[in-house]
């Protein structure tokens, strides 16, 4: 193999320290294996709570509770663990990534209140859900720039109406 994916951790974790120490582990044994490339697969909660607009790659890293502060901790751990390396980085910051039984995302959560009637729509007619999907992201990761060091973002922006309908048709 000459590329490592490193996608473990989940919202809410509590061991934010293990964590951060896991990553840099992860890094340092992927640079001794002589690995080209690693990939750490982020969330978009580095940058804190949202704020209007689009958020780039170059955002502050402002990121609020244990669960962003371990993973801005993790990306410094395993970048500065392959700096000096042959070994390259691509950090991948999602959002909330949706697919086929994902109990844990807020759509899950809804879909017991569609059960009643009820969709809680969150603002504006125009507003949007960023996320994506399983499928996607892995599509994208095949994809990734072969060369250098990289922090990428994915997104797609569905709005709430769009998806109120869908789920309204699945549940028929």
């Amino acid at each position: 193999a000459d590329v490592a994916f490193h996608c473990a951790g989940k919202a809410g974790d509590g061991n934010a320290a293990g964590y951060t120490e896991a990553t840099g582990r992860f890094a340092r044994a992927c640079a001794l294996a002589g690995l080209r490339r690693v990939v750490y697969l982020g969330t978009v909660a580095v940058y804190g709570p949202h704020r209007s607009g689009d958020i780039g790659v170059d955002a502050p890293l402002a990121g609020r509770g244990a669960y962003a502060a371990s993973r801005i901790a993790a990306e410094i751990a395993l970048t500065e663990a392959l700096a000096g390396t042959q070994t390259r980085w691509s950090l991948v910051r999602v959002p909330m990534l949706l697919g086929r039984g994902m109990p844990g995302t807020a759509l899950a959560r809804l879909r017991s209140l569609l059960r009643f009637g009820i969709f809680p729509h969150p603002g504006p007619e125009d507003a949007t859900l960023a996320c994506l999907g399983v499928h996607r992201l892995a599509a994208l990761l095949l994809r990734l720039p072969e060369d250098g060091n990289a922090t990428l973002q994915f997104s797609d922006h569905l709005r709430w109406t769009d998806i109120a309908g869908r789920m309204a048709a699945a549940r028929g």
